[in-house]
């Protein structure tokens, strides 16, 4: 093959399998591959294989929807405890009742003692305040459980709408959980899709 210098372009005939090696000019002496400028563009590197259908549809959401379930379940598992915490305090009011009950002179009203239906007040407000604040507070540990598995759909909700009525935290959590619990794909975890993707199903 009749190639040319690059240096002095004088023209040589050289073999076709010393094309892709160096070839010394036999006129300026200096030395080449005659196909280290003209050798071919490599092709394009093929684009990565496509995900399956499944992936396509869930692959992005569903990294994002994991993330806010999990954030969501310390969230329950904080709001829970500290609601079991809080409803203890209706125990104070729980011991005024049974002191008001039990020695109603104990708490002199104008030099004349306390009437005993004040102390049921108490005990029935105590009461009141601790078994509500425990029912809330168990409701929500149930929903941190439920939540990491993906599970009883429903009753995560309820409760979430029920946490809107404790203002202004129990509001944000409630809210957050709606929102989050009503995304199609949020739906489709707690439906068992889940299992399938993770499969490739």
């Amino acid at each position: 093959m009749n190639i040319a210098c690059p240096h002095c372009r004088h023209e040589q005939d050289v073999p076709e399998p010393k094309l892709s090696q160096g070839v010394q000019c036999p006129a300026c002496f200096k030395v080449f591959v005659p196909l280290s400028n003209s050798s071919p563009t490599p092709p394009p590197a093929p684009p990565p294989p496509s995900l399956p259908p499944i992936f396509q549809e869930y692959y992005t959401p569903l990294s994002k929807d994991m993330e806010h379930l999990r954030l969501l379940r310390i969230f329950y598992f904080v709001a829970g405890g500290l609601a079991g915490f809080g409803s203890c305090f209706g125990l104070i009011y729980v011991a005024l009742g049974i002191a008001f009950v039990s020695n109603p002179h104990l708490f002199p009203d104008q030099g004349q003692g306390s009437p005993p239906f004040m102390g049921w007040i108490f005990l029935a407000l105590g009461l009141l305040i601790f078994f509500v604040g425990w029912t809330v507070a168990t409701m929500k540990l149930f929903v941190g459980k439920f939540l990491g598995q993906r599970k009883h759909y429903t009753f995560c909700f309820v409760v979430a709408a029920i946490s809107c009525i404790f203002v202004p935290t129990g509001t944000v959590l409630g809210v957050f959980t709606i929102v989050v619990l009503s995304r199609q794909s949020v739906k489709q975890l707690f439906n068992g899709k889940q299992n399938s993707i993770e499969r490739g199903a």
